[in-house]
């Protein structure tokens, strides 16, 4: 980095995080061993890529094994972002040193992590440490909310089973069990998606989450038609496909509708295709389709005006589409960088894509996507010096920008937008 880039990084990293969209347990936010951090898909997927058998790390191993293995593969992709991310972990939370190159004892590192995270006060170090102001955190219709400090972790419903899979016994009995309401029809369906709403947002309520397939055909039937669909269900038969996108569509619509009566926003995460690669290690058999496209999502969009999507695509190539969107659509919002097009060289084009293309308010910055409090920091500073990078060459450089006009942009990126879409206010 030059050092007007390193000035704006040492800034910029100043600015308290936001996380709007995680997958921490706030009942058990910080990893309570070597694995719980190694087993983030990144590094399984990598380990397994790299050539390590996966039996090595099935749920049958002890965890201090797996993370063993993961640690043997890790030389072999030094070089990816990812590392870096353990890399930074290992010297900003464990106070190591991170040189790959140099002697890599996995046997001192686990001794040395292990310990450390079983101290009383990690949790509480791992936040002080990072900087994190708050983190949203994804739960399923019947997690426990009591006991959460609220100001801090910030709950979104994660609703992809309700969408995606109400053929699942399952998936329909754990709404039968959180809303005591016998779903047997579309209004019964619909009654039920009220009262979670209204549990939640007793909770504070951030957002509405969803993940969608490339494939989901948004595609309209009768109330009747709705009827004869959650029978079907009921009686245990499976749907076509065109049924399965027009009980996902009526679902998706009502959930949006309940959105727009209690004003949450609803984060759409775009593109992903399920369990394509049959050899795969846990949570890294899923890609993306180059031939899908926002197009469908357009009905939704218009149906809804008054309800805010930040919208997440999967791969770099979908990006180009996403500000199309949010520039045209009032109600749309470029959210984040996930997945594949997390990493630095797609992040610098994307997000210089969006700061030449959109309004300052239009985009929300980044979000970790984290299982564990430890991967918040390196994550986001990761964003933040591609950050860096863009206002500096761009913008103090490119059109004569002073810093501080700069810093105020990153500012709005970082944390304000996200304050404001959200309607988030905290106590204190």
């Amino acid at each position: 980095m030059t050092d007007l880039e390193k000035s704006l990084f040492t800034k910029i990293d100043k600015i308290p995080i936001i996380d709007p969209h995680s997958h921490i347990d706030p009942h058990k936010p910080a990893a309570r061993s070597l694995w719980d951090i190694l087993s983030y898909p990144y590094y399984t997927s990598l380990s397994h890529s790299s050539g390590m058998d996966p039996d090595r790390i099935k749920y049958t191993v002890p965890d201090d094994a797996r993370a063993r293995a993961i640690l043997q593969y890790m030389p072999g992709f030094a070089s990816t972002a990812q590392f870096r991310w353990f890399a930074d972990m290992l010297t900003d939370f464990f106070d190591l040193p991170a040189d790959i190159s140099a002697d890599w004892n996995v046997d001192a590192i686990i001794d040395h992590c292990e310990s450390r995270l079983q101290s009383a006060d990690w949790s509480a170090h791992i936040k002080n440490v990072s900087n994190i102001k708050a983190v949203f955190t994804s739960h399923p219709l019947k997690d426990d909310l009591d006991g959460i400090d609220l100001n801090f972790y910030i709950p979104s419903l994660r609703v992809d089973d309700l969408v995606l899979s109400f053929e699942s016994k399952e998936v329909r009995a754990r709404l039968i069990e959180t809303t005591d309401i016998q779903v047997t029809n579309a209004n019964s369906l619909r009654l039920a998606l009220h009262k979670v709403f209204d549990r939640l947002t007793r909770y504070n309520l951030a957002a509405c989450t969803t993940s969608l397939p490339p494939d989901l055909s948004l595609s309209f039937a009768s109330e009747t038609k709705i009827d004869g669909l959650v029978a079907k269900a009921t009686r245990g038969d499976f749907f076509t496909p065109e049924e399965r996108n027009q009980m996902a569509t009526f679902t998706l619509f009502e959930l949006a509708q309940r959105c727009q009566e209690h004003q949450v926003p609803m984060h759409i995460l775009f593109g992903v295709i399920r369990d394509v690669y049959d050899h795969g290690v846990i949570n890294g058999t899923d890609l993306f389709d180059q031939r899908c496209s926002l197009v469908e999502l357009h009905k939704l969009f218009n149906a809804f005006p008054n309800v805010k999507f930040p919208v997440s695509v999967i791969s770099h190539a979908q990006n180009h589409e996403l500000i199309a969107y949010a520039w045209i659509y009032h109600n749309v919002y470029a959210q984040g960088h996930w997945w594949y097009s997390n990493l630095p060289a797609f992040i610098f084009d994307d997000l210089c894509a969006r700061m030449h293309s959109l309004p300052a308010n239009k985009m929300i910055g980044y979000f970790s996507d984290a299982h564990s409090l430890e991967f918040v920091l390196p994550k986001f500073r990761m964003y933040k010096k591609e950050l860096a990078k863009i206002l500096a060459r761009e913008y103090v450089t490119g059109l004569n920008w002073s810093e501080e006009r700069a810093i105020e942009l990153a500012y709005d990126i970082l944390y304000n937008n996200v304050v404001e879409l959200y309607g988030l206010r905290f106590e204190g």
